[in-house]
Order: structure tokens, then sequence, then C-alpha cells
């Protein structure tokens, strides 16, 4: 096991893995308390929706009495007994319904004009145009109001209405329809007995209106007026599906209505008979006043519509009033002065109640306002049989109902044991981190560091280095690897100072494989020779000699370098350099130039003088010759050959101590900046010439 654990690197990363594995073990309290957690949440939401659902199902009970007063002390009741709990109604067009009543406000926060009205208890028309009309607290509204003059106002603005109450067919269309709407609403309410007095009262209070009747399906008089001047034809004409008919006898006009078998009521009639009856109202549109005709009619309805019970059923008729055309703004205050209902306003639908009741599903959603959280849930309230009555069949869906319930404290809890997990995970991540970052540190980190800083010393240029990791795991041997790879690269470095770097790159381009094959190329070479060498090492120790050569060649190597050149070989006492791509020819002869200048420091550094001096001569040629690998498959030299090449070695021997000699070829192709001066000397004879051959000596200008 200790020999594994030495030599393979996944044997400690798994070891360590199993260390915090059996660490994580001491975080089973955190998850436990996470589980918990979730429980705990799960738990508050079944018991939040339980309870929504009962409250949902009190509030719809109380709804199928009836009776909108017992809804709103239902509401009351509820909130006061479940104090984190709050209940919101809404109907079909997401207006809310049943809320609580808003503070009274301060006398000088009330509408001016509606304050005046509410003090003075008469008719009152502000500056607006808008006429404002006390209702009054008659004897059968205080059950339900205070006692006061007035149990309210009903503003009505008649300026820009769509319809005129005057004599055409729109008028009275209209008016007709406000009185439909009233005998609806009180018919929904199942309080028809209290439709002979409606109507009775309806016909003295409106201007224009001088009857109302209701006939059954056999044509007889069921509610209403019974001395209307309509013959049995003609009502057996409106007890048909269609549209109204209008009659006219003695200046008054008589329209009759059928009165089909809408959904909303057959809650009393059978859903089978297409009709229900009729209605006929008999109008005199020389007696309309205007707005006055309007609210007598608005205000009448309404009073025995709010007598039913059903509040909700009066905003309806508002409603409808304010569809029929004849005004413009439609407003109800309470005696207090508070708005109650604007039937003309659009209400602003949550988005959730909205959705609710457009999918029909219910929804559940959290709303975290700073500290305090709260669960709401909306369930939708289907337009069940039992609702029909009141609501009718014409939506499914008649309202919505929302239940929020505050879990702030359940919030707090989930909290607290949510800090607790954290504390306990947080405590164990970092002792697992501890030991990983401790374990690893010492048997990754380190002999990983280490191998990198022996990779920046050879990137550097130091192949001295030696990798040193006490382990026979994966990062040991990578260490050896490493080690070997500097062998190598030593030995490679070695190995390239015996041959030219053109050799090296063919080698590199390659791949590795040399092909004994050339190719034609225009280059320039330059042979540079000791003079005076053999006399020079026969009086001198063979050591001396080698370092006194190498330091000769070593500064010549160095400017051919420098000048772009390449080292071909070195024969002796001579070195051999070629110069390729752009004025090849030009820097060979700057290059062979600063060689004997830098032979000449080279003498003056080391303090020789007289015969003692080192010198050389330069040969320099251009011209095409031969580049290429060379030789047997076991020994090549990548080098030039050529008749230029063997003219430029002529050439060498031609220079004196001291001289660079170049070839007419040379002196053509190099590009003259001014800084060297060509001497032509006499046509020298060479060998594998036939002719002599035009020579230049090369110096360099001096400065001025």
């Amino acid at each position: 096991m200790v020999k594994l654990f030495r030599r393979y690197l996944v044997v400690k990363v798994a070891l360590i893995v199993l260390v915090a594995v059996v660490l994580g073990f001491s975080v089973s309290a955190a998850v436990s308390a996470r589980m918990q957690l979730k429980t705990m949440d799960r738990l508050h939401r079944n018991s939040a929706s339980l309870l929504a659902k009962g409250i949902a199902a009190g509030v719809r009970n109380a709804m199928l009495t009836g009776n909108g007063i017992a809804v709103r002390e239902l509401l009351a009741d509820t909130k006061e007994r479940i104090q984190h709990a709050d209940v919101k109604i809404f109907t079909h067009e997401g207006e809310e319904v049943f809320g609580p009543k808003e503070e009274a406000p301060a006398p000088d926060a009330i509408d001016p004009t509606v304050k005046k009205t509410l003090d003075l208890a008469k008719f009152h028309m502000d500056p607006d145009g808008r006429s404002l009309y006390p209702l009054k607290n008659e004897k059968r509204c205080v059950s339900c109001h205070d006692n006061g003059a007035t149990r309210g106002v009903l503003r009505i603005q008649m300026e820009g209405a769509k319809v005129t109450l005057d004599g055409t067919p729109e008028a009275r269309h209209a008016l007709s329809r406000i009185t439909k709407e009233g005998f609806i609403q009180v018919m929904t309410a199942k309080h028809d007995d209290a439709l002979d007095d409606y109507f009775e009262e309806l016909a003295e209070r409106t201007p224009g209106l001088t009857g109302v009747a209701v006939y059954d399906t056999e044509g007889e008089v069921f509610f209403g007026d019974q001395e209307l001047p309509l013959t049995a034809e003609e009502v057996a004409q409106a007890l048909k599906p269609g549209e109204p008919i209008e009659l006219v006898r003695d200046d008054v006009f008589y329209r009759l209505y059928p009165l089909e078998n809408e959904p909303r009521c057959q809650g009393c009639h059978e859903d089978g008979e297409p009709m229900r009856g009729a209605i006929a109202m008999g109008l005199v549109p020389d007696d309309f006043e205007h707005c006055h005709t309007v609210f007598q009619a608005a205000s009448t309805s309404l009073g025995h519509v709010m007598m039913s019970g059903l509040g909700r059923l009066g905003v309806g008729f508002l409603n409808q009033v304010a569809k029929s055309g004849v005004a413009s703004g439609l407003t109800l205050h309470d005696p207090d002065g508070r708005l109650v209902h604007d039937a003309f306003a659009e209400p602003e639908v949550p988005p959730q109640v909205h959705k609710a009741m457009a999918t029909q599903t219910e929804v559940v959603h959290t709303v975290v306002n700073g500290e305090d959280e709260s669960m709401v849930f909306i369930d939708p309230m289907l337009n069940e049989p039992q609702c029909q009555t009141c609501h009718g069949m014409d939506n499914e869906v008649r309202g919505a109902i929302a239940i929020t319930l505050n879990t702030s404290q359940a919030a707090r809890e989930r909290e607290a044991l949510t800090e607790q997990s954290v504390m306990y995970a947080s405590g164990t991540v970092f002792l697992v981190a501890l030991l990983l970052v401790f374990w690893l540190r010492m048997t990754v980190i380190l002999p990983v560091r280490t191998i990198g800083t022996a990779a920046d010393q050879i990137g550097n240029g130091d192949l001295d280095v030696q990798v040193a990791v006490g382990s026979d795991d994966e990062v040991g041997r990578l260490a050896d690897r490493i080690n070997d790879m500097v062998a190598g690269l030593r030995q490679k470095i070695e190995l390239s100072k015996f041959v030219s770097q053109a050799t090296v790159d063919q080698v590199e381009s390659s791949g590795g494989t040399v092909h004994r094959e050339g190719e034609r190329r225009q280059l320039t070479v330059l042979f540079s020779d000791i003079r005076g060498f053999t006399a020079f090492s026969e009086t001198r120790e063979p050591e001396e000699v080698v370092a006194m050569l190498n330091s000769y060649l070593q500064v010549q190597s160095e400017v051919v370098i420098a000048r772009g050149g390449d080292i071909d070989k070195f024969v002796g006492d001579e070195l051999m350099a070629r110069f390729s791509g752009p004025d090849h020819a030009g820097r060979a002869t700057l290059a062979a130039v600063e060689m004997v200048e830098a032979v000449a420091r080279l003498n003056d550094e080391q303090g020789l003088s007289g015969d003692e001096r080192i010198h050389i001569g330069v040969g320099l040629n251009s011209g095409e010759m031969i580049l290429g690998a060379m030789g047997s498959e076991q020994r090549m030299d990548f080098t030039v050959i050529g008749d230029a090449v063997n003219l430029g070695a002529r050439l060498c021997s031609v220079a004196a101590r001291g001289e660079v000699i170049t070839s007419k070829g040379s002196r053509d192709l190099t590009e003259d900046d001014g800084s060297l001066i060509f001497e032509a000397r006499e046509p020298v004879q060479v060998k594998g010439k036939s002719e002599p051959i035009q020579i230049f000596e090369v110096t360099r200008r001096e400065s001025a």
C-alpha cells in the first residue's frame, strides 16, 4: 500500500477524497436541517392553503345567501379572528368588492361639491356642469344606513353624453333601458314582491315616464300598471324574441321589450322556455327633464335594488346606467363623502388575479416586502349552477377570492434554520478545504512548483538544471523526464556547434530525415585564412595553439553571424561562410572588412606587436552555387559546391595579410552606401580559369 501511495498520484487523490467523504458525514446535521426546512415550508404552505380554502368556502356560502351585508360581516369577522390573514374579493371585471371602508375623510378633504350637497341635502350643480342629487335617507333605508338626512350623493355628468334626453328614439331607448335594468336587478334579488311598489314609485318620480307593466307569457299584466292602453295583439307581438316595439298613442310612446329567458333569469324560470314575458313603458318625451329624469330613474331604481340586500347589484345597475349613454360621468358617494363607485372608471386588475381568472386555476405566489413575507392564494370563483341565480350564465368565472396570509414568522424560522445549516456546512467545507490544501501542497503543489521553476530556468537558457523530486509517482516520473530532456538539449546544443545553422534548419524542416540532394542558389561565399599560422604553431605548445586559434575564429564567427551569414565549416585555421537573402554580397563584404578589424582589435587586447600579431586574408565571390546535403549515408555535410565556391577560395589565397579581396561579381552586387572603397587590382590568373580574373581590394572609407 505504501509503495502504491508513493508511486501513483491517483492513489493520493483517492485517499484525499476518501478523507473528505468521511468528513462529509459531519454535515449530516446540516443536511437533516435542510430537509426539515423543506418539510416545514411544505407544511406551512399546506396549512395556509387549507386555511385559505376554508375561508373561501365560507365566503361562497355567505354569498349564496344573496345578502351582501352578510358577506361583508363575514370578511370583517374573519380578519378580526385571523389577524395574519387578509381576504379580498374581485368581480369578473377585476374590481375589488366588499373591501373595508377607508377612514372617513376630513371635512376639508371632501370634494367641495359633494360636501355642499351633503350639507344642504338638496340638488346642486357644480361649476363643471355636473348635477349632484342627495339620496334621501328614507325610513326603509335606516335599517342599513345611520340616521341622517341623506344616505349619499349621486353625481351625474350630462355634458358630452352619447345620448341626449330629447324626443329621439335613442333617448326613449336609453330611459327604457334604465327601467328595464332596474327591473332585472330586483328580480335577480328575488324581491319580485316589491315590483309593484317599484314601478308605481318610478312612474311618479321620473319626469316623462307614465307607467311600467310586466306581462307574463300569456299576455296578462303580472306586475305594474294595469291600465296601459295596449291590445292583446300588440302584447303578443312583444312576447316573441326580437327587437323592441314602439307604439304611439295620444303623444305617448309605448316601448315594449321582449324578455327573453336569459341565463341570469334561469334561476327562477325554466331553461326550456324561450321567453319569460315582456315589459312595457309609457314615455312622454316632451316631459323629459334631462338630468333630473336620469337622476329620478336611477335613484329610484337604485333604492329598490339596494333594498334587496345586494349592494353589488346596485353597483351593477349603475354600470348599466352608464352603458345606456345618457351620462358621461356617474359617481356614487356615501354620507361621509367617500367615493363608493365610479361607473366610468376602469378597475386596475392585479396581474395574478387576472391570471387566476383567465386560466381558471388557483394561483399561489409569495410576496416579500423587506422583512415581511406573505403567501397569497388566489382562487377563481367559477360560475357554478347555484351562483347563476344572481350572476347569470354570461361568464364562466364570476370573480376571484384572494387570501393573503402573513408568513413572516415562518420565514424567520426558516432563515434561522438556514443560517445554522450554512454555518455547519461552512465549517465542514473549511476543514475539508484546509486538509485538501495542506495535503495537495505537500504531495502535488510543491513538486510541481519545483518542476515549474526548473522549466523557467530552462526557458532562460540554463541547461545545468537538475529537478529533484523525491517520489516515484507521476510527478516524480515527470521530473525524471524533464531531467532526460535537459540532458538531450545539452547534447543537441553541443552537437549543433559542429554543424552550420543551415544544417540544423534543414534537419528541423525535413522532420529529421535529410536526403542527399541539392539546389542551385545565388549566394556569396567568404573564405578567411590566418596568415603565418603554420610558423606560429611550430613554436607553441598545442594547447596554446588551440586557444589562440579558437579566440581568433570566435571573433570572426561573431562578425559573420551579426551580418546574417552562416558558418559553413572550419578547416584548420580557415573559416568558410556563406551569405544568402537580400544584399547577400553587400553583407558579406561588410563582414569581411569587420573581420579584419576584429582580428586587429584582438591583437591589441592581447598586447601583441610586430611579428607576433596575427593577420587574416579574406576572399569573397558571388554567383550560382549548389547548396545541399552531400556525403555518405553515414556522414553528410550540408555545404555549397561549384565553380563560384572554388573562385572564392582562390581569392582568399590571393589576399595578403589584412586584405579583403573580392571578385567583380560581388562588387557589382554590393549595394554601395559610400562606406566602402573598392580599389581595382591587377587581374590574377587562378587555377581552373583560362582568363585572368578582375579583383578588387576592399577597405573602409575613413570618416571625415
